[in-house]
């Protein structure tokens, strides 16, 4: 039998799932390298383990370990055939001899002698685990068969694990087109966990494939009730109702969706089509078109980041493009969520360090924020952007110094012109709040220069020289925001008072 080695690392240093940590295996001529990664495909898990296959050798020479924190661990000549939990800056500990799953069965001679009871279920968890990983692996390259017969044989050693059910009647009806067997696969889910959202949802879309309208209804309102803040699974029930000819339900459905998750574009294309198909007027159709042309380009944004994500699981530029995405559409957890995957791959990954640092600084984290920043500038100091941004978070502390420090620098960096009269306005209004009346003056005037038409910014200066008591020259800058806004009745009132106490 073929030799192989498991490691399940546990960082101390490190995050405590060891994510981003590097293991090269030296077994003779012979150099593998592996690098754990958070679990992906189908509803996949994380499985926190490596594995190193060995061929007939069956011996390692040594380990070399790199976790994400800077050290190096090597362990030298490790048993084989067994799994090793290593945590960062101990010796590893041995677990029992056991056999590794393979997708072929293990002849009953092979076997190892029975463990306890107690270790003999920990190593069947471990193991199912590792086929649901494998198995989503093989979805992702369209190797359905072989991504069907491992979900089965971790059934046989976890059957009542809800989630290989679920994944199984996956591969059965999107991969092989085969409705019947998923649902049956999905049945016997919901005799186990009948609260189990998704295998509702995804029994609903396997009806409606069928033209089951009635059914379909059904399991997909069971698992709206299951998930009550599911955009998705609203649309779906949106959708069922349509095809089922009940278009006021379906338009309630499709706007409780829109109500669930604003950033989606599939709801308002639902009620342009549900409008056009019940003759509704065309300007409110137009409407819901637009609505969906507008959310559309983030979210095929979102789609892209995600597939790139699969396909460079090890680099940071992928979660952090899809982070960054997400914090556009207002989707701040799977934001954050994504950012702290690219810190965990590269914690300093710079233009990550600086979304993190807004995200930080949305959240009123002003402390975290400003150290979010400062390392990203010192992982990459002409990143642009960062030092505004990390003036604004000193000047909400009220420490005006580092606040105009920071907008000097700005200044001294920008590439973009356009933003320059900005960041002039941002370094007066520091100089302002210190009490630097002069000098935010001076900086104000240089910012209207360039940009005539700031209406704050012209307020701003009016205030500031009315400080100064240069009050025909006040007057002048609220007058040229009349002129610029007749409308503004900030100004108005501005030079009504200055009237009145003439």
């Amino acid at each position: 039998m073929n030799g192989w080695l498991g490691l399940r690392l546990i960082g101390e240093s490190s995050n405590r799932d060891a994510i981003g940590t590097r293991v090269r295996l030296f077994a003779g001529d012979v150099v593998q390298t592996r690098q754990l990664q958070r679990g992906r495909g189908f509803q996949s898990q994380f499985d926190p383990r490596l594995v190193f296959g060995l061929g007939a050798s069956g011996s390692v020479d040594s380990l070399v370990i790199s976790w994400p924190s800077g050290q190096r661990q090597i362990v030298r000549n490790p048993p084989t055939r067994r799994y090793l939990e290593v945590v960062e800056g101990a010796q590893p500990v041995e677990g029992p001899q056991v056999p590794i799953p393979t997708s072929a069965p293990i002849a009953t001679s092979t076997m190892p002698a029975p463990a306890a009871p107690e270790q003999m279920k920990v190593d069947e968890r471990i193991d199912a685990g590792t086929l649901r990983r494998l198995a989503s692996e093989l979805y992702r390259q369209g190797r359905y068969e072989e991504s069907r017969r491992h979900l089965e044989r971790g059934l046989e050693v976890e059957e009542q694990d809800v989630t290989s059910h679920i994944n199984l009647a996956t591969v059965h009806f999107s991969g092989r087109g085969d409705y019947e067997e998923a649902t049956s696969v999905l049945s016997r889910a919901l005799d186990i966990d009948p609260q189990r959202a998704e295998a509702h949802h995804l029994l609903g879309k396997i009806q409606l494939q069928q033209s089951l309208h009635e059914e379909a209804i059904v399991s997909l309102k069971e698992a709206a009730r299951l998930s009550p803040t599911s955009g998705e699974y609203e649309g779906w029930v949106g959708l069922a109702y349509q095809r089922d000819g009940q278009t006021d339900a379906a338009e309630k459905a499709y706007r409780t969706a829109a109500r669930l998750a604003p950033w989606d574009p599939r709801p308002y294309l639902n009620l342009g089509r549900l409008y056009e198909q019940t003759d509704r007027d065309s300007v409110t159709a137009a409407r819901a078109f637009a609505e969906f042309e507008r959310l559309s380009p983030a979210q095929r944004r979102v789609n892209h980041y995600k597939r790139k994500l699969a396909e460079y699981p090890d680099h940071p530029a992928a979660p952090y493009l899809l982070g960054r995405t997400y914090y556009e559409q207002g989707r701040f957890g799977l934001a954050e969520k994504n950012y702290k995957l690219a810190l965990q791959l590269d914690p300093n990954h710079a233009p990550t360090l600086h979304a993190a640092g807004r995200l930080l600084q949305d959240g009123g984290k002003l402390t975290e924020a400003a150290n979010a920043y400062l390392r990203a500038r010192e992982s990459d100091p002409d990143l642009q952007g960062i030092d505004n941004d990390l003036g604004q978070v000193y000047h909400f502390q009220k420490r005006f110094d580092l606040a105009i420090d920071a907008y000097n620098r700005a200044l001294d960096r920008t590439t973009d012109a356009e933003i320059t009269p900005t960041l002039l306005s941002n370094l007066a209004m520091a100089h302002a709040m210190a009490g630097q009346l002069n000098q935010a003056r001076g900086v104000f005037e240089r910012s209207v220069a360039l940009k005539p038409d700031q209406i704050d910014t012209r307020d701003a200066l009016g205030q500031v020289l009315m400080a100064l008591g240069e009050v025909d020259a006040a007057a002048a800058q609220w007058r040229e925001i009349l002129r610029l806004q007749p409308g503004n009745s900030v100004a108005r009132q501005r030079l009504q008072k200055i009237e009145a106490g003439r």
